[in-house]
């Protein structure tokens, strides 16, 4: 789990597989190697264990870093436009009599800068693919299956935890 962590954290976890993604801009927490959006700084240590546990050269460590930090600067511009258009379908909706034209206008908008949002997370795993050997990508994703697994564990545990207490909680109030 540790190493897939890490790669989640080294390139986001909806960069490297958008098809399982979740909103663009959703991160529940940070841990501390995390930039803003969730992904590590390109310096972190998470970034030096993941390219060493995949054995990255040199070359493929500055080719990620630039892909990642490119992907970072235009990913600030997407999600403000997002955001606004976010603003201005709510504020469309909101009116007493909203205007058909301006809240479809507004849904065109936000759709038009998610899908801008979706595409950069696209090009950061094709960039990402570019730059990893066969192999390498092949333990990628291996690693990202065993983080899988483990994170329906930990849900497991987690729910299983709610469901004692909330016996312990009945049990108290019943006697």
């Amino acid at each position: 789990m540790k190493y897939a962590l890490l790669l989640a954290a080294l390139f986001g976890s909806s960069a490297l597989f958008p098809a399982h993604a979740e909103p663009p801009g959703h991160h529940e927490g940070r841990g501390p190697d995390e930039d803003d959006d969730g992904s590590a700084a390109e310096d972190g240590e998470g970034f030096a264990r993941v390219a060493e546990k995949l054995g990255l050269s040199d070359d493929q460590r500055a080719k990620l870093r630039d892909a990642v930090h490119k992907a970072k600067l235009a990913r600030v511009d997407m999600k403000a436009r997002a955001d606004r258009a976010r603003l201005e379908l709510r504020h469309a909706l909101g009116q007493v009599s909203p205007d058909a034209k301006a809240v479809t206008r507004a849904v065109d908008a936000l759709n038009a800068a998610e899908a801008e949002l979706r595409k950069n997370h696209v090009d950061l795993v094709l960039a990402i693919r570019g730059a990893l050997t066969d192999a390498q990508w092949k333990q990628v994703l291996e690693l990202r299956a065993a983080g899988k697994g483990e994170k329906r564990e930990q849900r497991k545990e987690m729910m299983e935890e709610r469901r004692e207490e909330r016996r312990e909680r009945r049990n108290g109030r019943d006697d």
